[in-house]
């Protein structure tokens, strides 16, 4: 998208439908019935309807070596029809950059992130000032759906109480009152469970030496509230107790729930056991909670949801008799003994556990890890329910399958281990993409055990305790391999901090794209195209050729299509740019050329230029085919269009309906850098296209506010009607601002011949008069009465 982006700058035609569009039905809307010359063109109006937006668009990926992703750039939904604008490389060291210019009209762009492990990722980014900032970044695994809000709740506030309470006392709950510590309490409370209970409601600060969670009790910790209780104890059956979000509650000693539900937005610390059960809705923990010096032990069929942080210290962490956990979160367990998942209890973990010490899961448990399971000393599995998909494994120094448990590997799962036994006809069964066992110590099988299906066990020492072969050990796929012959690859991720093997990546030029992101998969040369105006599109530059005298304003004198192709490396740097020109039309008896200089950029860093139609020999050019004797690159692309066109004959060429038509060659030129040169150096201001009228090469027309070539004859700047003036920057413009050049950026439909621009487009007087406020689709082929007289536009009329 950069090519042509210095033309674009200078954009002197509205190219978009914008917001500002009138309806029709608008008397505000109405046509103009003015010509050219009765224009009144804001002072400092540029003509521009185009915004400049810097792009950066970052990757942060947790794979385990840093390859480069595709970034692409489209205007409009790619997988609706977009059209691609621009291509390159990002990694996590180096963010994709580009200066786009874009229609003023556009609010939005789309993004397309294309990594080397085959994901595509689209989005799309609105347009809210002069820059675009986005990061693609991984993801974890989805979490759980739960039953209770994954961010939590700032709470009630404490409002509809019975009573306030401060100070020291006691005090008793029945009747379904609500008492609310606004301030600071130190004291008792009863609840009166033959009485029906009630509600503490807690906003303040609260310390009460024992608490018992009857029938009928509710306690609630809101708006930035604190409870530190001595004992807290339940045993009502409908009892509930909330901690909402910046809430603190503190228990000093264990707790042994019973109830309705128990639920933790905020920070929960108890000082002792904590014994989850008896509860019809669950324990719900979505903030941080903490079990310091005692145990932790799930029982009776109870749910225990987390999305949280779980940090227990103490001497275990049982899920037993029927529990139910589910964890999205993260689970640290710091102990002296087990983190066991025991018989009758269900874990679904999509998070994280991790336990410093030995995780244990025992006979009759249901396990399914899409996460991580993570213990510093032995992983024990002696339950043939154990699925893990996409799951990662870690017993630090040995991991161990007994018991005729089955543990399932599906979906590129991995167990990372130093030692791995299996014992009493304990098995291995994966399915699905590629799984991986890794163990850096000994690989050993004492009874008929298998690893089955697609599996890749990597080990450098395997023993067989009934020195059976290999084969008999590893069937259905199943593969054994040395540590350093491991082809299977595991990303490094979230759920996977260590991920494996090395990434079967297929750069076959060794660029670092891979072959199915790179356009040119076998040149280390070039891997990206970006395209101008868009893939698929072209552009159109038209002239009025009397300059310094006014022409007359049907802008048909030489009307060209433009598009073009960027090609950039690995790198995004620049190495071929491709400009194909379309001599459109003709309305003109002068035998014009035109070319463009590239403004920051030398001769000398062009290579080489070819695909210009030079034979009228008025031009000479430097070895590479830039144009001699300019301090900036020039590139004549055509010396005269008549070379090009083909026609029945006449003086005009598609400009006369029911007159003289014919086609045009394509004129394409191909500039090559080599070495390769900086995107930025062929930027905004880089293109200055400029018509050479009737083949004199020291008279030539830009668009507005462009500065002549070195070949360029000064001393006519400022005759005629141009008021063209170095000192102030002014160029090829009237008096009244009226330009003898413009851009747009798509197809468009030209005047007739000897019909001004104001004739055929109706709205074109109100866009110009407005400052290009108004009306900037007025070049649009809408069929909405009042924006075109076809009678007055070549073709339109047929």
């Amino acid at each position: 998208m950069k090519l042509f982006k210095g033309l674009i700058l200078m954009i002197l035609v509205a190219v978009a439908v914008t917001a500002c569009k009138k309806d029709f039905s608008d008397p505000n809307g109405s046509s103009s019935n003015k010509t050219i010359d009765q224009l009144n063109v804001p002072d400092g109006f540029n003509w521009s309807t185009t915004q400049k937006i810097a792009i950066t668009v970052g990757v942060q990926t947790t794979q385990a070596v840093n390859l480069k992703s595709k970034i692409s750039v489209f205007k409009g939904d790619p997988d609706a029809g977009g059209k691609l604008m621009v291509s390159g490389s990002a990694s996590n060291y180096k963010p994709f950059t580009d200066n786009l210019v874009l229609p003023t009209y556009l609010k939005e762009i789309y993004l397309v992130k294309e990594g080397a492990f085959g994901d595509r990722v689209v989005v799309m980014v609105p347009i809210e000032g002069p820059s675009v900032n986005y990061t693609f970044s991984d993801t974890k695994s989805t979490p759980v759906q739960s039953n209770f809000k994954e961010t939590g709740e700032i709470g009630p506030e404490c409002d509809n109480c019975t009573q306030e309470i401060s100070g020291n006392g006691s005090y008793n709950i029945g009747n379904g009152q609500t008492l609310c510590v606004t301030s600071s309490f130190t004291g008792s409370i009863t609840f009166q469970n033959w009485n029906g209970g009630g509600t503490l409601k807690i906003c303040g600060t609260a310390n009460i030496a024992s608490l018992q969670l009857t029938q009928g009790a509710n306690v609630i910790v809101t708006q930035n509230g604190s409870l530190t209780v001595g004992s807290l104890s339940a045993w009502g059956t409908n009892a509930t107790l909330k901690v909402y979000e910046n809430a603190t509650l503190v228990v000093n000693g264990q707790f042994m729930t019973s109830g309705d539900y128990v639920e933790n937005q905020g920070t929960m610390t108890i000082n002792g056991n904590l014994t989850v059960q008896a509860l019809a809705n669950g324990f719900i923990n979505s903030g941080s909670l903490t079990v310091s010096g005692g145990y932790v032990s799930t029982n009776n069929t109870v749910s225990f949801t987390n999305s949280g942080t779980i940090n227990a210290t103490g001497s275990y962490f049982y899920l037993n008799n029927g529990a139910t956990v589910s964890n999205s979160g993260t689970i640290n367990f710091t102990g002296p003994n087990q983190f066991q998942v025991n018989s009758g209890s269900s874990l679904t973990n999509n998070g994280e556990i991790f336990v410093t010490g030995t995780l244990k899961i025992n006979s009759g448990s249901n396990v399914t890890n899409n996460c991580a399971l993570i213990c510093t000393e032995t992983m024990e599995v002696n339950t043939s329910n154990f699925v893990n998909n996409s799951g990662y494994l870690k017993g630090a120094q040995y991991f161990h399958l007994t018991s005729n448990s089955i543990t399932q590997l599906n979906e590129k799962s991995m167990i990372s281990t130093v030692n791995l036994t299996m014992d009493n006809s304990a098995g291995v069964v994966g399915s699905g993409r590629l799984n991986s066992i890794k163990v850096t110590g000994t690989f050993t099988i004492n009874s008929n055990n298998t690893v089955s299906g697609p599996i890749e066990s990597a080990t450098d020492l395997f023993v067989s305790g009934q020195n059976h072969p290999i084969s008999f050990h590893f069937i259905n796929g199943a593969t054994l391999v040395g540590l350093n012959e491991a082809s299977n690859y595991i990303p490094v991720s979230e759920c996977n901090p260590e991920g494996h093997g090395a990434l079967p990546m297929l750069d076959t030029d060794g660029d670092g794209v891979p072959d199915d992101l790179d356009a040119y998969p076998e040149d280390a040369e070039r891997a990206y195209n970006s395209f101008f105006p868009s893939e698929g599109s072209y552009a159109s530059v038209v002239f009025e050729d009397l300059w310094p005298a006014k022409g007359d304003y049907d802008f048909n004198d030489l009307v060209l299509g433009v598009f073009g192709t960027e090609v950039t490396n690995a790198n995004d740097e620049l190495v071929d740019i491709y400009i194909n020109f379309n001599v459109r039309a003709v309305g003109a008896a002068y035998e014009n050329g035109f070319g463009w200089q590239f403004a920051g950029i030398t001769p000398g860093m062009i290579s080489s230029v070819t695909g210009a139609k030079l034979e009228q020999g008025y031009v000479v050019n430097n070895a590479n085919g830039t144009e001699s004797g300019q301090d900036s690159a020039v590139i004549i692309a055509c010396e005269n269009v008549e070379d090009v066109l083909h026609r029945t004959g006449g003086s005009m060429f598609n400009t006369v309906d029911n007159g003289f038509t014919g086609t045009s060659d394509l004129i394409e030129i191909h500039i090559y850098f080599n070495p390769a040169i900086s995107r930025d150096l062929v930027g905004p201001q880089a293109y200055n296209i400029s018509l050479i009228k009737n083949q004199e090469r020291d008279v030539e027309i830009h668009l507005p506010d462009r500065v002549p070539t070195d070949k360029m004859n000064m001393s006519l700047l400022g005759t005629g009607q141009d008021v063209s003036n170095v000192n102030t920057g002014t160029f090829y413009k009237t008096a009244t601002g009226l330009p003898w050049g413009m851009l747009l950026l798509e197809p468009f439909d030209y005047p007739v011949e000897k019909n001004e621009i104001t004739q055929g487009y109706l709205h074109f007087a109100e866009w110009a008069e407005s400052g290009g406020v108004s009306f900037q689709d007025w070049y649009s082929n809408t069929t909405t009465s009042g924006y075109r007289d076809n009678s007055k536009i070549y073709g339109a009329s047929k």
